[in-house]
């Protein structure tokens, strides 16, 4: 080969290069916007399931006073809820701890 076709393949080449490096840059960029993406929705959906969870915890309490009150629940029955909402407490107390 020429020196002057060494010189246009090294062109075509650097030309190649530089359009790779453009790629690789912008994957880069979308990557860490959609790193950052998923990020927010993981804190958007922890948000939503503690406020299920509340909901649920709300209805349940909600339904254990109607059921005293209207006294369709017996002192055991009430006293098994209890502790199966202290134990569910405690759980999540555990995975709180376990997470920070």
């Amino acid at each position: 080969m020429s020196q002057k076709q060494l010189e246009v393949e090294l062109n075509k080449l650097e030309s190649k290069l530089q359009l790779l490096l453009k790629a690789y840059q912008k994957q880069q960029a979308e990557l860490a916007q959609l790193t950052h993406e998923n990020q927010e929705l993981k804190l958007k959906l922890s948000k939503q399931n503690e406020q299920l969870n509340y909901l649920k915890y709300n209805s349940e309490i909600a339904t254990i006073v109607n059921s005293l009150a209207e006294g369709r629940m017996n002192p055991s029955e009430l006293k098994a809820r209890i502790s199966e909402y202290i134990k569910e407490l405690d759980n999540c107390i555990a995975y709180l701890n376990k997470s920070l």
